[in-house]
């Protein structure tokens, strides 16, 4: 895996007690003709690792960000209610999750 481009620390709640994860997206990396970005997600009871490609290094940076808030909803953690970003005490919903990674969900109005 490559080097880190951007970081976010990620908090999961287990047995009461808040736990330490991450999610980090890599450095864009020429892969042949097209480039990569490894996004690696983090946090107790999931993992998931693996590569965004684009047509040049934004392309495949911007796709790699936009699938974090995507990830997340989708895991059993935040569907349960047991995520949070580091230092805050608000659990993850859509709409945290939306603002804290600058997202839109696809059909509302940016």
């Amino acid at each position: 895996m490559g080097e880190v481009c951007v970081e976010r620390r990620i908090e999961c709640l287990v047995d009461d007690e808040w736990r330490a994860g991450r999610i980090a997206v890599m450095q864009p990396e020429l892969d042949g003709e097209d480039w990569r970005c490894e996004l690696d997600l983090d946090w107790p009871g999931y993992k998931k690792s693996y590569p965004v490609m684009g047509v040049d290094a934004y392309q495949a940076l911007e796709l790699a960000l936009r699938i974090v808030p995507v990830e997340i909803m989708a895991s059993e953690s935040f569907c349960r209610g047991q995520l949070r970003l580091y230092a805050e005490q608000d659990l993850l919903n859509e709409e945290r999750l939306y603002k804290a990674f600058h997202a839109h969900p696809y059909g509302k109005p940016s």
